[in-house]
């Protein structure tokens, strides 16, 4: 069974698709998700602005994959939220201006895309 990817609506440190793209490149490393490509564009424009090279990201998500005792996505998005320097609950991280002009822009822009993948992957779809 593929797992299921969060929606690239999702904040994680206050960002949009950093869970998704996170949980995308696990799967993609695992192998246990087939059909999804690292990065998109969508990956490229949040790489972009964390000031991140997509291998680098890629490895980055392995080696916390790696040395994680309890791979779940809470503990993967803990330490990587602390290797971005974001340390605190995922939950209430507040967002720093420049984030929350990202976020609202990101959101906007790909709104379509983002609607589009979310009934793709919708379980009626399927």
């Amino acid at each position: 069974m593929t797992p299921q990817l969060r929606s690239g609506r999702v904040l994680l440190g206050g960002l949009p698709w950093l869970a998704r793209m996170t949980d995308k490149v696990k799967g993609i490393n695992n192998r246990s998700i087939s059909g999804y490509s690292f990065p998109c564009q969508m990956d490229q424009e949040l790489l972009d602005h964390l000031g991140l090279a997509a291998d680098t990201f890629a490895q980055s998500v392995e080696s916390i994959v790696t040395r994680t005792e309890n791979d779940s996505r809470e503990a993967v998005d803990r330490a990587m939220l602390a290797l971005l320097g974001r340390s605190g609950d995922p939950e209430e991280f507040v967002s720093a201006p420049r984030d929350k002009l990202f976020s609202s822009v990101f959101l906007v822009r790909n709104s379509r895309l983002l609607n589009q993948l979310e009934a793709e992957e919708s379980p009626q779809h399927q």
